[in-house]
């Protein structure tokens, strides 16, 4: 990577804190939710694709996204 485009070790800090914080969240949910959550936001999986791969109903898959999201925004928000 350029040296321009490199970010700095300040930047660089903040991107592992948050990555390692995300991780922790993640490791704190049930291994269903986590991998529903994970399939939607990195396989874009759509909730009955999702409800589908976990044997769950469409409402079971929509529940556990949702509750991975607000753990997430609890993170960025404090709530």
């Amino acid at each position: 990577m350029p040296e321009a485009e490199a970010p700095s070790p300040e930047s660089r800090l903040i991107f592992l804190e948050t990555l390692v914080t995300i991780d922790r969240i993640l490791d704190s949910l049930k291994p269903a939710v986590r991998n529903a959550f994970l399939w939607a936001q990195l396989e874009g999986l759509t909730c009955p694709q999702i409800a589908e791969r976990l044997g769950v109903s469409l409402a079971t898959a929509e529940r556990y996204i949702a509750k991975a999201l607000r753990q997430c925004y609890a993170l960025r928000f404090g709530s």
